[in-house]
């Protein structure tokens, strides 16, 4: 019986076996028909017939196993012979269960020539082909013998062609044992390419353009039959590329689906938005769904500006405006089609479209809903204080586009040591043939932006230029930049320039844009003067002259005739001197104002109530027409935004200004006064730093003062962030108050009170040792005048946090649970990258503040604190204890500095300290910046007076103190001037009447007198006694070291 089992199952597998692989030998004579004539003939229509195979075309004929070049004819008993012309096409065909592999036999009649033919298969009735192999001498291993040739196509459809071509004429082959294997591969789709994306249209139009993909398919089932493609919820899907639908049916008529075409696009009618990796399905034929992901965009207005943020806009106090500085503005998609948009200047600066009319607003029109690149031009007004004027916001809104800012940094600079207020031409060389060179002097005490200059030549008594050329660069305070002729090669290091072209007849003009006027003039604009202008020895003609170095401005106003300044403001040298080129000195002299006593400090205001005062002051040298003006600086002592708070109009070197400290001021110890005048315009010396104290604020209904940005715990950030804000003359109930998140994507939960609150509280409380607690408001109400911290989460981890040293009372409030992301913005590159924080009560106000997350300290800990104005102060350290609270500092209650035993004695004393970790004591030798030179440990905290002191053996001029808190938080103290050098040169009084003596202090070894056209002034010193000065103004320098400007009146 086993035997009986194993013969059947070996006839099975025997029988899969056959079925799996068919063989066709061509040897059965009876399955061969002849065509147009006999078989052993060439002719295209012989065939060879085996259920499901047949084989015709040609031009072939029978062949039988005769050998030729040594190899026999047939495998078997017969075999195919094809011709050797280049009309040969001879095709096997598989009428039905498809193909998945093949083999076949092929040997060439002999080796010359060489076959020619190419083996290839078709599943579509022989409309494309698909290449198998070549036949030709290579392929053949260039012998006569028997080849196989293998294939594989792996498709189920029906009437699959096989056949062999001739590619040209050539040698003839034979063909034998053609074998086969049925197709068993899977059902599948393809869909090419599988990814569609870029569909977008601007809102209120649709659709989008379309695109399209390849769908076919193999080996499908249920011939005849459709393959159904359905499109996502926002596409639509057509097969003609006209008609568009939700879906649509791709017939097939065999097992295999030509590629077809599927046409794609987004529908129309949706809203603003991403519509991205959406899929149209494409389903049937037993195939598994294979799905083409679609990606577009309805886009809505566009304002674009390039760059983000403008800088550099800087002028010397007293000049300005600044030089201009340029971005560019587009705009698409923008609505109505034709309408402007709107570019608004900050309160500092102003805006242009053609850097010549400047204001404070513009229009720029725009059609077709686009606005082309447009250049728009800002600069930093004139007339504003000595500051940095920085982060201030152009904006550029309208065509129903998000509004686009552009932040702007400059700077007013106090006028630089040499006092010039512009650029001067400080040498001019009219040397042989091609030698001629003009250097430009900055003596202004800031870089300057040389694109805001022409150097402009007026040749033979012109007044238009014959050469106008704009210049480039920044040029630094204190250096040059010498010009030459593009032939002049005795000083190569100069930049050639087209205007250096000049003749002792020809004048020169340094131009500015900005104030639309000339700088200098050499010369006079509009006159031929002949050869050159003269003046007893001088000459524009074949000399060198050098620029005196007390001249610190150049003449702005063309003059009538001639060149008044030749002989009192030059020097002569010779012709093709250049040995003074490369380098400017100049010795100027300017007022000064030292801004003396505020009395009488503190200042207590309140929200509308002010506070009066006054302020000494002294000055030199002569005023004329005159207004001192007092300023009063933030808290800090910044003078960034100064405040006038008294005027007095005055010519005179001494005065008491009546002050009035306006209401509303934040609290602060930091506060300076200074006292600037109108002409000459000076900026005065920083008052001693005094308190004002606000009583009732803040004035407003709240003010957020500082947040914690970037806390720990990755991942739940979210959960142990804090903000602190300060509640004015009215109480909050919390359930009135709402809050924007910085990260937009964290929505407002609301506030929470309750036992874990109170459990948070009560835990902190625990680790307080500064004597200072946290409270939750009663009844959901905050006091007026209350500290309040807000904690964004009820699952506050407070253990991660340091709030020992809390010296006061903390109203807490919690946000319901649960954002975990950060409600901030951590540090993030590159900038600027603006964000807020907005808080609201209903019925009360709102306070948003803006930080610049590009400023920020890089790591856990980051905070920013906000003044008043929401000015933002940003940490330089952190770490993850860091909480955003600032203990009392220390009361310090005197620090003087004393000549001692040829020392200086630094004494001080602290009537309270808190968190104080150390003193730092820092001296100046009033030409360069204070430096730290010693510290002193301060006593953590202590509620009776402490005294301190040091003594310095170096004899400095200027002393202050730095106060560190454990925190890193830190203060200074008034600085305190002292003199204990018995050899400092003093000159006084610097305004006397005619007749009257100066008296000299100190040791006077040289001294020398000098006008005001640098002319030397024979005077007698007697007993350090100067007498007998006439009327004018003076220049006197003592010891080659000290130089002093007196008026004689």
């Amino acid at each position: 019986m086993k035997k009986i089992l194993l013969l059947v199952l070996s006839l099975l597998v025997f029988a899969i076996g056959l079925k799996a692989q068919t063989t066709i030998d061509f040897d059965d004579g009876t399955k061969w028909t002849a065509g147009s004539g006999a078989i052993t003939s060439y002719f295209s229509d012989h065939t060879y017939v085996d259920g499901l195979f047949s084989a015709t075309g040609g031009p072939a004929l029978r062949n039988t196993t005769a050998a030729q070049d040594g190899f026999p004819g047939a495998l078997g008993t017969y075999s195919w012979r094809l011709t050797n012309t280049s009309a040969v096409d001879w095709r096997i065909t598989i009428a039905s269960g498809g193909v998945s592999t093949f083999s076949v036999d092929i040997r060439r009649w002999d080796a010359s020539p060489t076959p020619d033919l190419n083996l290839e298969y078709s599943t579509d009735g022989g409309t494309v082909w698909t290449l198998v192999s070549v036949i030709n001498n290579t392929t053949l291993s260039n012998t006569s013998d028997w080849t196989t040739f293998n294939g594989t196509i792996n498709n189920s459809s029906n009437n699959i062609l096989i056949r062999l071509k001739a590619n040209a004429a050539g040698e003839r082959i034979m063909v034998d044992n053609f074998v086969w294997s049925p197709n068993t591969s899977s059902p599948s789709l393809t869909a090419t390419p599988a990814t569609l994306t870029g569909f977008s249209y601007i809102f209120g139009t649709g659709p989008s353009a379309t695109q399209s993909y390849d769908l076919s398919g193999v080996n499908l089932t249920g011939a005849p039959g459709n393959i159904t493609v359905t499109a996502p919820t926002n596409y639509e899907v057509s097969t003609d590329g006209v008609n568009f639908f939700a879906s649509r049916t791709v017939a097939y008529a065999t097992a295999t689906l030509a590629a077809t075409p599927i046409y794609v696009r987004l529908k129309s009618g949706l809203a603003i938005g991403a519509y991205n990796g959406e899929l149209v399905a494409n389903a049937g034929g037993g195939a598994t769904t294979v799905n083409v992901t679609c990606s577009g965009d309805v886009v809505g207005p566009l304002i674009s500006v390039s760059p983000a943020s403008l800088s550099g806009m800087n002028y010397v106090f007293g000049s300005g405006p600044s030089s201009s500085q340029n971005y560019s503005l587009s705009g698409v998609n923008l609505t109505p089609a034709a309408g402007n948009l709107t570019v608004t200047a900050p309160a500092d600066y102003e805006v242009s479209t053609d850097n010549s009319t400047f204001s404070a607003s513009l229009n720029v029109a725009y059609a077709a809903n686009t606005l082309a690149a447009t250049t728009i031009y800002v600069r930093l007004i004139s007339g504003l204080a000595v500051g940095t004027y920085n982060g201030e916001l152009v904006t550029n809104a309208g065509g129903g586009a998000t509004t686009q800012n552009i932040s702007c940094g400059g700077e007013v600079t106090v006028m630089g040591a040499g006092c010039a207020s512009d650029l001067i031409i400080s040498e001019y060389i009219e040397g042989s043939g091609s030698e001629k060179y003009i250097e430009i002097y900055n003596g202004t005490g800031a870089a300057v932006d040389l694109s805001d200059y022409r150097l402009r030549l007026y040749t033979n008594g012109s007044a238009t230029t014959s050469s106008d050329v704009l210049l480039s660069g920044m040029l630094a305070d204190g250096a040059v930049i010498v010009y030459r002729n593009a032939s002049a090669v005795l000083y190569p290091a100069a930049t050639s320039n087209a205007a250096v072209n000049f003749n002792g007849d020809d004048a020169v003009a340094l131009y500015r844009i900005s104030t639309t006027s000339n700088v200098d003039i050499i010369g006079t604009i509009g006159e031929d003067p002949g050869s050159a202008w003269t003046s007893g020895s001088h000459s524009t003609a074949d000399k060198t002259l050098v620029r005196n170095s007390n001249v610190y401005g150049g003449v702005t106003v063309n003059p009538v005739s001639g060149f008044p300044t030749l002989a009192s403001e030059w020097t002569l040298y010779n012709q093709d001197d250049i040995s003074h080129l490369g380098s400017h000195t100049m010795t100027c002299f300017s007022n000064t104002i030292t801004t003396g006593t505020v009395s009488a400090p503190p200042f207590t205001v309140g929200c509308s109530s002010t506070a009066s005062g006054t302020v000494d002051f002294t000055s030199t040298d002569a005023f004329t027409g005159n207004t001192y003006t007092a300023q009063l600086s933030n808290a800090s002592g910044s003078f960034a935004s100064p405040i006038s708070i008294g005027t007095l109009v005055s010519d005179a070197n001494s005065g008491t200004i009546n002050i009035t400290i306006p209401g509303g001021l934040p609290t602060g110890a930091g506060y300076k006064i200074r006292v600037v005048s109108s002409s000459p315009a000076v900026v005065g010396t920083e008052s001693a730093a005094f308190t004002i104290t606000l009583t009732g604020g803040p004035c407003s209904c709240f003010e957020i003062e500082s947040i914690l940005v970037d806390a720990c715990d990755a991942g739940n950030e979210g959960r142990n962030e804090m903000f602190r804000f300060a509640v004015g003359g009215t109480p909050i109930n919390t359930s009135d108050i709402s809050v924007t998140w910085p990260n937009v994507a964290n929505a407002w939960q609301g506030i929470c009170q309750n036992a874990t609150t109170a459990g948070i509280v009560s835990d902190i409380n625990a680790t307080i040792v500064a004597g200072g607690s946290l409270v939750e408001p009663v009844g959901g109400v905050i006091p007026a005048g209350s500290e309040v911290m807000f904690f964004t989460n009820t699952n506050f981890n407070y253990t991660m946090f340091d709030f020992s040293t809390l010296n006061y009372t903390l109203v807490a409030i919690f946000q319901c649970p649960d954002n975990t992301p950060g409600h901030f913005v951590n540090y993030t590159t590159p900038g600027p990258v603006l964000r807020t924080l907005d808080m609201n009560v209903a019925g009360c106000g709102s306070d948003a503040v803006t930080y610049d997350a590009s400023l920020l300290y890089n790591g856990d800990g980051a905070t920013v604190d906000f003044d008043v104005p929401g000015n933002p102060t940003y940490s330089l350290t952190g770490n993850c204890t860091t909480v955003p609270i600032y203990p009392v500092p220390i009361d310090l209650l005197f620090f003087k500095a004393t000549c001692v035993n040829n020392g200086v004695e630094l004494d001080w004393a602290t009537g309270t300290e808190t968190n104080n970790d150390y003193f730092t004591l820092e001296s100046s030798d009033g030409r360069s910046d204070f430096v730290p030179f010693a510290i002193v440990d301060g006593a953590g905290n202590s509620n009776q007076m402490l005294r301190y002191n040091y003594f310095d053996s170096n004899n400095s001029k200027y002393y202050r103190l730095k106060q560190t808190d454990f925190d890193g938080a830190y203060s200074y103290s008034n600085i305190e001037a002292v003199n204990c050098s018995k050899g400092d040169i003093q000159l006084f009084p610097t305004l006397i009447t005619e007749g009257s003596p100066l008296f000299i202090l100190g040791d006077v070894n040289q001294i020398g007198i000098y006008d005001m056209l640098g002319n030397v002034i024979d005077s007698k010193l007697v007993d350090n006694q100067i007498n007998g000065l006439p009327a004018g103004m003076y220049f006197i320098i003592v010891n080659n070291s000290r130089t002093f400007k007196v008026v004689v009146q």
